[in-house]
């Protein structure tokens, strides 16, 4: 959450022409200072709603909340850190308008395979070779 300096986007995504706010230099100069004054806090969020994807799918109302959370998550990093994460747009999206048609919830079955598929995903197991946070996976975004 330290080694995580998502402050550097900013400055990385303005040079790069791709912020959606950086034609707005006050809007990108707060941005930028809120990032620098609560990135560790933000990057706790992120972890503990990430780590929520663990649980969310024992409850629909859960399932559904955690879906929007997540998509009001990655169009916001999009609108201030110019990072576009369509593909987790477009399965969060998919995941919301599956649950909003169960009303019975979930089978056991369904729940335990989207926690084993979660936990299978996890790089300390070694059977994913995915970075443990998508962060990680941005290193050029961070570094200017």
């Amino acid at each position: 959450m330290v080694e995580n300096p998502t402050i550097n986007q900013i400055p990385y995504t303005l040079e790069s022409g791709i912020l959606p706010i950086g034609h707005l230099p006050w809007l990108t100069d707060l941005a930028y200072q809120g990032f620098h004054l609560s990135y560790i806090p933000m990057n706790a969020a992120i972890v503990l709603a990430q780590l929520f994807a663990l649980v969310c799918v024992l409850r629909v109302g859960w399932l559904k909340i955690a879906s929007l959370m997540y998509e009001a998550l990655h169009i916001g990093i999009f609108i201030l850190g110019g990072l576009f994460f369509w593909p987790w747009i477009w399965s969060n999206l998919t995941v919301w308008w599956a649950a909003r048609t169960a009303k019975d919830g979930l089978s056991w079955n369904t729940k335990l395979a989207c926690i084993a598929t979660t936990l299978l995903g996890a790089p300390a197991l070694h059977i994913n070779p995915a970075p443990p946070l998508v962060w990680l996976d941005l290193a050029d975004s961070r570094q200017v």
